[in-house]
């Protein structure tokens, strides 16, 4: 189950992962890999309507159509503010239309009956939530340092980001289950 879970989010997040590393090596591929690593890795999860994934793909292809096209710089020189934005938005829009973001995963990990509980519509609420304002930390370190020019390296906010949200993702839900199970 463990593995599945991993696996699920792996995928998902494979087009970010690979974007981030050609970028920094390559960035005329960078763009054309996330778009292909989107559809390929991420197409039953299109088919179904999950919403990060269709937000990155359209993503990557307002992006290539910007750099290519338009020949626009501006938005690729000041990349690592605009993801965190991006996943900023995926948070609170999702919350604001009342379909958590992270819903989508969980129903891959449990059980359907359970589905309709308040409590999995709340937990989930609450973790999207944390999330956002995790990615928001993350759009306001980058967004300081651009501006200001000093704070911490991307790389240093995106690690510490990461870190966080492992940490939360892994124990949030079970302090959860334990508290919600008890009453």
């Amino acid at each position: 189950m463990a593995n599945m879970k991993l696996l699920n989010l792996f995928t998902s997040f494979l087009p970010w992962i690979v974007f981030s590393i050609l970028f920094s090596l390559y960035p005329s591929l960078a763009l054309p890999a996330a778009i292909v690593l989107s559809l390929l890795c991420c197409y039953p999860k299109l088919c179904k309507g999950f919403i990060l994934e269709w937000g990155s793909l359209l993503f990557f292809i307002t992006l290539f159509i910007d750099y290519q096209i338009f020949n626009n710089h501006w938005l690729m020189q000041h990349i690592s503010i605009f993801i965190s934005i991006f996943f900023v938005f995926v948070s609170f829009i999702s919350l604001l239309i009342k379909r958590p973001f992270t819903l989508q995963y969980a129903k891959l990990e449990v059980d359907k009956k359970l589905w309709g509980s308040p409590y999995f519509l709340r937990a989930n609420q609450i973790i999207t939530a944390v999330l956002g304002f995790i990615f928001l930390f993350m759009a306001l370190a980058n967004l300081y340092r651009t501006y200001f020019g000093s704070g911490p390296n991307r790389w240093i906010v995106w690690g510490i980001g990461l870190a966080v949200q492992i940490i939360f993702l892994d124990r949030f839900p079970k302090w959860y289950r334990k508290k919600h199970f008890k009453k």
